[in-house]
């Protein structure tokens, strides 16, 4: 840190330039990374603000196929839709379930299990280039909506609320992470 504070910039715009280096990140855009000069006085001048431009291109966004950005929001829906499957499914623990019992605990560890999926699903959805949390999500999910699809025929119908609106996250989950897995072969 320089004597005169955090936010000191250099005087001349080739040192500034030299003050900058561009480097490439996994995108395959630049993005400007400082670079440790030395601190003489001469060189700096206090409190005095510097324009950049954005390192993404204009043109980035229309290279983007919409597809992806319409399935990030489809993922969303359905992230969504589990968290509140898993809500309703702890709510449900409480009021319908005497407190501390087997069966209390058991429908417990099912309202916990989908706030795990809509936190990795999440993660997925925020780092689509991720392949270790997808594999993680599609296992999850995959395993989740087998349980699911379980528990329902135990209970004779697959029809009933709670297994359609869990069934129906999971499997539309995992079909996204299965399709971010093979979009990245």
């Amino acid at each position: 840190m320089s004597p005169h504070g955090p936010h000191v910039f250099l005087k001349d715009p080739e040192q500034l330039r030299e003050f900058f280096h561009r480097s490439p990140i996994h995108t395959g855009y630049a993005v400007a990374r400082p670079r440790i000069l030395s601190h003489t006085p001469d060189m700096l001048v206090e409190n005095q603000t510097v324009q950049s431009r954005s390192v993404t291109p204009r043109s980035m966004s229309s290279r983007l196929p919409k597809l992806v950005t319409v399935m990030t929001w489809v993922d969303r829906f359905f992230i969504a839709m589990q968290a509140v499957a898993g809500a309703f499914q702890l709510i449900g623990s409480f009021l319908h379930t005497e407190f501390g019992s087997n069966l209390f605990a058991w429908s417990l560890s099912g309202a916990l299990i989908p706030a795990m999926l809509v936190a990795v699903n999440g993660l997925r959805n925020v780092r689509p280039t991720d392949r270790a949390i997808a594999y993680l999500a599609l296992f999850g999910n995959c395993t989740w909506m087998l349980f699911i699809l379980l528990f329902g025929k135990t209970q004779g119908s697959l029809l009933d609320v709670r297994i359609v609106l869990h069934a129906t996250a999971a499997f539309a989950l995992t079909v996204i992470s299965a399709f971010q897995l093979i979009r990245r072969l």
